[in-house]
């Protein structure tokens, strides 16, 4: 099964984070062509934007895991490469410098990038091996389910240890499932539209996340 259930389960806080980074990013971008356009034109502008749009969707596929949605990533990438090219463009003529100082706050506090801060933060601890998925936050079990598929995929990893991490993935997807039944649908939906014509299962076994 394909794709991390992070964003089908993400908490209510997080969630809100989301949606209000993604907001300021609109205003900016907003903010950027009307002064990138009357700064140095409408064509000089647009040629920006698509180099940076193509850049960012390069980045997009190249940060997205191996089994992720390319397809998506590569959108995402060139929506904000495209932002960020309004706002180099436009922010200049009205704060100066501090157009760079804009551009690293924003960065850095973009939710993935969050995500991984925190992540590192917090250690390992949450991604080891369980067995009663109802003590975990569905951040621990999304974790889990991440760290779990590269067991799985080990090199030295025997039959042993794949059937007990199988069994854990399973007992995994059943705790997601009981506690957010649309969420889980919605995440099977999204397996299913990545990888066209396959049904996807509540027992993935080895086939990806």
């Amino acid at each position: 099964m394909t794709g991390t259930p992070e964003r089908v389960f993400e908490s209510r806080a997080r969630r809100r984070y989301r949606v209000f980074w993604n907001a300021v990013v609109v205003v900016l971008t907003g903010v950027g062509v009307v002064a990138g356009a009357a700064e140095i034109g409408w064509a000089p502008l647009a040629g920006i934007t698509v180099c940076l749009a193509v850049l960012g969707a390069a980045f997009g596929v190249a940060w997205v895991e191996p089994d992720g949605d390319r397809r998506v990533a590569s959108t995402v990438g060139a929506r904000y490469g495209a932002a960020g090219a309004a706002v180099v463009a436009g922010l200049p003529a009205i704060i100066g410098g501090w157009t760079a100082v804009v551009l690293v706050a924003v960065t850095m506090t973009a939710p993935p990038i969050v995500q991984l801060m925190l992540r590192g933060l917090r250690g390992s601890s949450a991604a080891r091996a369980v067995d009663d998925p109802t003590r975990l936050s569905e951040r621990e079990i999304a974790e889990r389910w991440r760290s779990s598929y590269d067991e799985v995929h080990q090199a030295d990893a025997t039959t042993e240890d794949v059937l007990r991490v199988v069994a854990e993935r399973a007992r995994l997807l059943d705790e997601l499932e009981r506690r957010d039944p649309r969420g889980f649908r919605s995440w099977l939906a999204e397996t299913a539209e990545t990888r066209p014509g396959s049904r996807p299962s509540s027992r993935p076994g080895a086939q990806g996340r």
